[in-house]
């Protein structure tokens, strides 16, 4: 199913929210990744958010929007870094629970390579845990393919396509 989005700048408020819940997220997963104990995981996964959202919102090179359905839904939320010009990161991307496997994801990857594409960045990488099979499988389905990294810790998969 094709679906119409657009991304909107986050608010504050969104910011705090999304930050809140995200760090939160992160920890689950540290967890289950086995890279961490649960006490260890809660301090990565907020000393990892907060050091690259130094200023939050303004935080230099850091893109952090809203997606939104045709009509002005909220059904998720994208936040991308460029610090090198060879590649955007994409540090989070989700689709809200109750818009999930509608076509969603595969949308906000396509409007993400239509923006980057503008200003020639030539490749997205991402970084996704091994057990989270269902984004996995829709970083596949759009092309992107596994890349070897030095240092990725157990668990970690890191996936790169090029989009010029």
């Amino acid at each position: 199913m094709k679906q119409n989005i657009k991304f909107r700048k986050m608010t504050e408020n969104e910011y705090n929210n999304w930050i809140e819940w995200s760090v939160s997220d992160y920890t689950k997963s540290l967890i289950i990744s086995g890279q961490y104990s649960e006490i260890e995981a809660q301090e990565q996964a907020r000393e990892d958010f907060y050091s690259y959202l130094k200023n939050g919102l303004s935080t230099q090179n850091h893109y952090l929007f809203i997606v939104e359905d045709i009509d002005g839904t909220s059904v998720g939320m994208i936040w991308y870094e460029i610090e090198n010009p060879e590649r955007a990161f994409i540090a989070d991307l989700l689709v809200y629970d109750e818009y999930r496997r509608m076509g969603y994801g595969r949308a906000i990857l396509i409007e993400l390579e239509h923006t980057l594409k503008k200003i020639g960045i030539p490749f997205i990488e991402l970084h996704v845990f091994e057990h989270n099979n269902a984004a996995v499988n829709l970083y596949r389905k759009c092309g992107f393919t596994q890349i070897e990294v030095n240092d990725a810790d157990a668990g970690s998969l890191y996936m790169q396509k090029r989009i010029v």
